[in-house]
């Protein structure tokens, strides 16, 4: 019986317009090669391609059956390339839709590559400007710091020239502190008096009263650590101390000279800096003590024999 599902001619290794003589040859060869006596009875792959290939020559051999075969066997093969036109069809549309999306893929990677490098050269833009902004402002910076610099070191040195000539200008009375004590609450000594003054500056010399009364003169090398030293009188290694400036009031010389930081402590051109103001200590009581003349008018003699000793 036919069956399209299987090519007789196909199993037969002979083409469709083979003759009779040409499939009795292929059978015989192919049944020598599957023959249950050949391979032996337990093969059934073999058992199985016998039985076909002695199906297909009997189909093939007889003219009515090779006839019927042959319509079924036209009709599938008519079929089949019917299939493979459609598959080639399909395929065809198949690969021309995939070109068409690669297509469109390469289309959307150019564009999002043509984004991506235009926001590429934005960022770079953007990041060269703030190097040049960050730049410019490193500059405008180093030109404040210079000119600033510039300033200070000009005041600096109007500050340094002014007390130059302060310094130059004061007297020892000027440079000169008076202290007092009460014995019962302390015993100062020249020693004491001047570690206690020291560290405001260079103590040139401490008179203690040679009528044996609770009083010194403090005498600085320098004025301004005088008026440091005075400005501090609160501070406790003066807690028994009473301070005065030795000419009765702060000198004149310091009136519009700072003596902490220029920038900031400098007076302006209508400032006058307030006298400073000695309070009297606890122990202190008004008229106990008498102020030493003598020290300060031997101070202001000395003073005098000095200036008439420079020559001009």
């Amino acid at each position: 019986m036919a069956s399209l599902d299987e090519d007789y001619y196909g199993l037969l290794g002979l083409p469709f317009e083979s003759s009779v003589q040409e499939i009795n040859k292929a059978y015989r060869k192919l049944t020598l090669k599957f023959h249950p006596d050949k391979v032996g009875p337990d093969n059934k792959i073999a058992a199985h391609m016998f039985q076909l290939i002695k199906l297909a020559s009997e189909t093939l051999s007889d003219p009515e059956s090779r006839a019927a075969y042959d319509a079924l066997y036209k009709a599938r093969i008519s079929q089949k390339r019917k299939l493979e036109a459609m598959d080639a069809g399909l395929r065809k549309a198949r690969t021309d839709l995939e070109a068409r999306e690669m297509s469109a893929k390469r289309a959307k990677d150019k564009d999002t590559d043509t984004f991506l490098a235009a926001v590429q050269r934005r960022n770079e833009i953007d990041r060269l400007r703030e190097n040049g902004l960050r730049k410019a402002q490193a500059a405008e910076e180093q030109r404040r710091q210079m000119a600033a610099a510039k300033v200070d070191e000009a005041v600096n040195e109007a500050w340094k020239a002014r007390r130059a000539q302060v310094e130059e200008a004061a007297s020892v009375m000027d440079c000169t502190i008076r202290v007092k004590w009460k014995p019962k609450l302390a015993a100062w000594t020249a020693p004491t008096i001047e570690a206690a003054f020291a560290r405001y500056g260079k103590v040139d010399k401490v008179i203690i009263n040679s009528k044996g009364k609770p009083s010194a003169m403090v005498i600085f090398e320098s004025v301004f650590d005088a008026a440091a030293a005075m400005d501090d009188h609160l501070a406790q290694d003066f807690r028994n101390l009473l301070l005065s400036w030795a000419g009765g009031s702060r000198p004149s010389c310091l009136t519009d000279v700072p003596l902490g930081d220029p920038r900031s402590s400098a007076p302006s051109a209508n400032q006058t800096p307030a006298p400073a103001t000695t309070p009297v200590p606890a122990f202190a009581v008004a008229g106990s003590f008498d102020d030493d003349y003598e020290m300060i008018t031997l101070m202001k003699m000395a003073q005098a024999a000095a200036e008439k000793a420079i020559p001009t």
